[in-house]
C-alpha cells in the first residue's frame, strides 16, 4: 500500500522510513502526543489496543496493519505531510506528499513527484528570500527546518508553518521529513493583535519564553518611540536589561526580581506583580516606568508605562511640601506676632506648651527652654491685677475645650504693656486636645484708642473753634436701603450762631426738619450721592435760604464721607462773590484794551512759551495770534536768542526789573521787521514772577532813518570813502590790538600832485571826479578789508595790516 502512494522509493529503508513517520504522526493527531519524529526501534512501537476520545472509549475496529495505520492517517490529517530526498548534488526529489499537502499547493501528486520546483514556486514572493535562507541553513547544517511565510495560490494568499527533520543516508544524500500547517486564521488574529498593539498608547514588548536569555520578538511602536530602541538593537533581553539599567547593581537587582516573577508566572499564577523601575533610554534620557507582565503560550507580554512626567510632578509637590513647611516655620519666626500650641493631655487638668515662636518669647522676655517646661513660667508675666482672671479664664478653656480669646496686662523688665492671646482648639487622635494660637502685643492699640478717645475731645473743641459752620450728619435709609434723610449728630457753635438755633434744638433732629431748604434745593441727594460713593462735594457759590422769605446766602459748601456719616462745611461767599464779579469786570476793560491797542500785547511763561497774544499781531506781521500761542517766543526772532544782550535782559527781567530791547522779527511772509520791545516780570497773586508781558510795535522807519544818519556822520560825501573821524576812530582800534601777538600795520599817507591845477584849468566838477576815481581804483586795487580814508582835500591814507 506504502508503494502506491509514495512512488519512487527506491529502497526498503526509504520505505520503512516513511512507513515511521506515518505512524508517528497517526499516534500524534489521534492521542493528543507530540511524539517526535522517529525511525528504526520507534517504528516497532506497538499499536495502542484502547484508544479514547476525550475521556470516552471508542469503539472496538477491526484490527489494521501498520500499513493501513500509516495510509489511512496521512490521507486524513488536517495538516501537510510530506517527505523528499537532496541527493549528494543537492537535487530536490519528493518521495511523498499528503492528500491535504497537495490541497493546500493546489497540486496533483504527480505534478509534485515529477517536478519539486512546482511546490517551492507557491511560496509569496515577498517571503521567497526568507524561505531559501532558512532552507538553505538548514540543509548546510542538516538541522531542523522551522519557518513561517505565506503561500501565493491562484492569487491567494494564506500563511502556513513548514516543519522538517532530516536524516543523513549512507550514500551522502539526505531525506527530510515534515509538516506543513495551514495557521491562516491564527496568524491573522496574531497580526490583528500586532496591529491593535502597535497603536497602543502604553509600550508593549513580547518575549520568547525558549531559553534562558529570552529573544524579544516583537516591540510595538509606543516602546520605540517612547525608548528610542527597536529590535536590531535589543534582540534579547540581556540586550535590553544591559542598555535599559547601565548600573550593575540596580541591574542585577531588578533581574532577580524579574526571574522570580516568571518563575511564578510559569508556575501558574501567569501574570507579573507591577513593578516601578527607572530605564535609561537611547538617547540618554532616564524615565520612571510602570511595568506589569503576563505569560500566554510560551511568551512574556511586557506593558510599560512612562509615569516620568506623574513622578516629577510628584516629586515637585513634594518639594513644594517641604519648601512650605519650612517657610510656613520661617514665616511663623518672623511675623510680628506670637504663635504658640499647647497640648492637654488626655486625662490632663493643664496644657502644656509644645510650640512657641521666637516673637512669642520676645514679648513676654523669657527663654524658650523655660516656657517648654513650665507652662506657669509664661503665665507669671501676667500683671498682679489681671493675672487671677487670666488663669481662671485658661482653667475654664481647657476644662470644657473652649476657643480662648482675651486681653490683660504683662509686667516684663518692669515695663507694663498690653497683649491679646486667642486659640482654637483641635482634638487629636490620641485624645489628647491641642489650642493653636497667636499672641500680639497690643500696647500700641491701646494707647492709640486712648489717644483718639482724647483726639475726639480735641476735635470736639476744635470744631466749637471753627469760624465756619459745620455739622456732622448721618444717613437715615428706607427698607431697600436707599437715603431719605440724615440725622443731625453734632453741631458746632458757629453752625448754631449761623442757623439761629440750640446745639440741643439740632442734635438728633432730622437734617429736612430742621433745614426743608436742603430737599428744595436738591442737596439732600447730592449728600446721598457722598454717602454711596465717596466722592467729596465741593460747591462754590451756591445759592441756599435757611428760611422761608429770607434773602438767600451765597455758600461755599464742602461734604466728605467719614465712616458711615457726613462731615459738612459751609462758608459765607458773599464777599469773595462779588470780589470775583468786580475782578471779572475789571480783566473785561483790561481785554477790551488789550485787544484794542495798535501795539502787540503779549504774556509768555517763565520758560519762554507764548500764553496769550493780542489781535493786532495779525495787522502788525499777519500772523494768526493761535500761531503764536503755545510755542517759543525766540522761534520768530533773529537771533532765537542766542545773544549776549537777550540774555542780559533776561536776567534783568528775571530780577524784576523792566527792559527795552530792540530785535528783528519775521512776518508770516518771511520778512524781518524791526520791533521794539517793552517787556516786564509779571507777578501773580502770592507776589511770585510768573512770566513775562511785553508790548512791541515795529519801527522799521525809524530805525532806517538812524542808520542814514549814522552813515552820513562817518562817510565823505563825495568819495563814499570813510571821512577823516571814522578814519582815525578805525586807526584807533586797530593800533590799540597791534603787539607782539597781533600783526603789525603799514601806514600810506597819499596826496594827489597838482590836484590844485586841475581844479584851476578845468574846474572843481573835474577835480571832484577824480577824487571819486582815485578812491575807487585804491578800493578795488586792496579790496574791501583795507581801510582806505579821505582826510582832507586830496589827502588819502590807506592802512595795511600783516605788511
Amino acid at each position: 500500500g506504502l508503494a502506491t502512494v509514495a512512488e519512487g522509493v527506491e529502497t526498503a529503508a526509504e520505505a520503512a522510513t516513511l512507513l515511521d513517520f506515518g505512524w508517528q504522526s497517526a499516534q500524534g493527531w489521534l492521542y493528543g502526543k507530540a511524539a517526535p519524529l522517529q525511525v528504526g526501534a520507534a517504528a516497532q512501537a506497538p499499536l495502542p489496543t484502547s484508544p479514547s476520545l476525550n475521556g470516552a472509549p471508542l469503539e472496538p475496529v477491526a484490527p489494521l496493519s501498520r500499513q493501513s495505520w500509516a495510509v489511512a492517517v496521512t490521507e486524513s490529517v488536517p495538516v501537510g505531510l510530506y517527505a523528499l530526498r537532496i541527493n549528494k548534488e543537492g537535487a530536490i526529489h519528493f518521495l511523498f506528499v499528503s492528500r491535504r499537502w497537495l490541497e493546500m499547493l493546489r497540486l496533483s501528486r504527480e505534478e509534485v513527484l515529477a517536478d519539486s520546483a512546482q511546490a517551492f514556486e507557491r511560496i509569496h514572493p515577498e517571503d521567497a528570500e526568507s524561505f531559501q535562507r532558512s532552507w538553505q541553513t538548514s540543509v548546510a547544517a542538516l538541522e531542523r527546518l522551522l519557518w513561517e511565510g505565506r503561500l501565493l495560490v491562484e492569487g491567494t494568499p494564506s500563511w502556513v508553518r513548514i516543519e522538517g527533520i532530516p536524516q543523513r543516508q549512507a550514500d551522502g544524500s539526505s531525506l527530510w521529513q515534515g509538516v506543513m500547517s495551514d495557521i491562516t486564521e491564527p496568524k491573522q488574529r496574531e497580526l490583528d493583535l500586532q496591529s491593535s498593539l502597535d497603536y497602543a498608547p502604553i509600550a508593549i514588548v513580547a518575549l520568547a519564553l525558549t531559553d534562558p536569555d529570552p529573544p524579544i520578538t516583537y516591540v510595538n511602536q509606543a516602546f520605540q518611540r517612547i525608548f528610542r530602541f527597536d529590535r536590531s538593537a535589543i534582540p534579547r533581553r540581556s540586550d535590553w536589561a544591559r542598555l535599559s539599567f547601565p548600573d550593575p547593581a540596580y541591574r542585577e537587582a531588578l533581574m532577580t526580581a524579574w526571574q522570580v516573577e516568571l518563575e511564578g508566572a510559569e508556575g501558574g499564577e501567569n501574570q507579573f506583580a507591577t513593578q516601578e523601575f527607572r530605564a535609561c533610554t537611547a538617547d540618554g534620557r532616564t524615565l520612571d516606568v510602570l511595568g506589569s507582565a503576563v505569560v500566554l503560550d510560551g511568551m512574556l507580554l511586557i506593558s510599560l508605562l512612562d509615569i516620568t512626567e506623574r513622578r516629577q510632578a510628584e516629586r515637585q509637590l513634594q518639594q513644594a511640601h517641604s519648601a512650605l513647611a519650612e517657610s510656613a516655620l520661617a514665616i511663623t519666626e518672623a511675623i510680628p506676632v506670637g504663635t504658640y500650641t499647647m497640648v492637654l493631655p488626655p486625662e490632663g487638668v493643664m496644657a502644656s506648651f509644645s510650640f512657641v515662636s521666637e516673637r512669642f518669647l520676645q514679648i513676654i522676655g523669657l527663654e524658650r527652654d523655660a516656657v517648654l517646661a513650665d507652662p506657669f513660667q509664661a503665665f507669671a508675666c501676667i500683671h498682679p491685677d489681671d493675672y487671677d482672671a487670666w488663669v481662671r479664664r485658661n482653667a475654664e478653656v481647657f476644662a470644657a475645650k473652649l476657643p480662648f480669646d482675651g486681653e490683660a496686662r504683662i509686667l516684663v523688665r518692669g515695663e507694663i504693656r498690653w497683649i491679646s492671646a486667642e486659640s482654637v482648639p483641635r482634638d487629636l487622635p490620641d485624645g489628647s486636645t491641642v489650642w493653636e494660637g497667636v499672641m500680639i502685643d497690643i500696647t500700641d492699640r491701646i494707647k492709640a484708642k486712648e489717644e483718639l478717645q482724647l483726639e475726639r475731645a480735641r476735635l470736639a473743641t476744635t470744631l466749637d473753634s471753627l469760624l465756619d459752620p459745620h455739622l456732622t450728619l448721618h444717613p437715615l435709609r428706607n427698607g431697600a436701603g436707599g437715603v431719605v434723610d440724615f440725622v443731625i449728630l453734632d453741631a458746632n457753635a458757629a453752625a448754631c450762631a449761623d442757623l439761629g438755633l440750640h446745639r440741643d434744638q439740632l442734635s438728633g433732629a432730622a437734617l429736612l426738619e430742621r433745614l426743608p431748604a436742603h430737599a428744595e434745593a436738591g442737596l439732600l441727594e447730592r449728600y446721598a450721592h457722598v454717602v454711596e460713593t465717596g466722592e467729596p462735594l465741593a460747591l462754590n457759590d451756591f445759592s441756599l435760604h435757611h428760611a422761608p422769605g429770607e434773602e438767600p446766602h451765597i455758600l461755599d459748601i464742602r461734604v466728605v464721607r467719614v465712616g458711615d456719616g457726613l462731615s459738612c462745611t459751609w462758608r459765607d461767599g458773599r464777599e469773595r462773590y462779588e470780589a470775583v464779579r468786580r475782578l471779572a469786570e475789571s480783566e473785561e476793560r483790561y481785554r477790551l484794551l488789550a485787544e484794542n491797542s495798535s501795539d502787540v500785547v503779549m504774556q509768555l511763561a517763565n520758560d519762554g512759551i507764548v500764553r496769550w497774544v493780542s489781535p493786532s499781531l495779525t495787522a502788525m506781521l499777519g500772523w494768526h495770534p493761535a500761531e503764536w500761542i503755545g510755542r517759543p517766543g525766540t522761534e520768530f526772532l533773529e537771533h532765537r536768542g542766542d545773544t549776549e544782550t537777550y540774555v542780559a535782559n533776561m536776567e534783568a527781567l528775571n530780577a524784576g526789573r523792566s527792559v527795552v530791547a530792540r530785535d528783528r522779527v519775521r512776518d508770516r511772509s518771511g520778512s524781518w521787521h524791526w520791533v521794539e520791545t517793552h517787556a516786564c516780570s509779571f507777578r501773580n497773586a502770592s507776589g511770585a514772577i510768573d512770566g513775562l508781558v511785553a508790548f512791541f510795535r515795529t519801527i522799521d522807519a525809524e530805525v532806517e532813518a538812524e542808520t542814514a544818519l549814522e552813515r552820513q556822520a562817518s562817510t565823505d560825501a563825495l568819495t563814499g570813502l570813510p571821512n577823516r573821524r571814522e578814519t582815525f576812530r578805525q586807526l584807533e582800534q586797530l593800533t590799540s590790538t597791534c603787539g607782539a601777538e597781533h600783526p603789525p600795520l603799514a601806514l600810506a599817507f597819499c596826496d594827489l600832485d597838482w590836484f590844485k591845477r586841475v581844479n584851476d584849468n578845468h574846474g572843481h566838477g573835474a577835480g571832484d571826479a577824480l577824487l571819486v576815481a582815485v578812491g575807487e581804483r585804491l578800493q578795488a586795487a586792496l579790496g574791501p578789508d583795507v581801510l582806505v580814508g579821505r582826510i582832507g582835500g586830496d589827502e588819502l591814507l590807506v592802512v595795511l595790516v600783516g605788511v
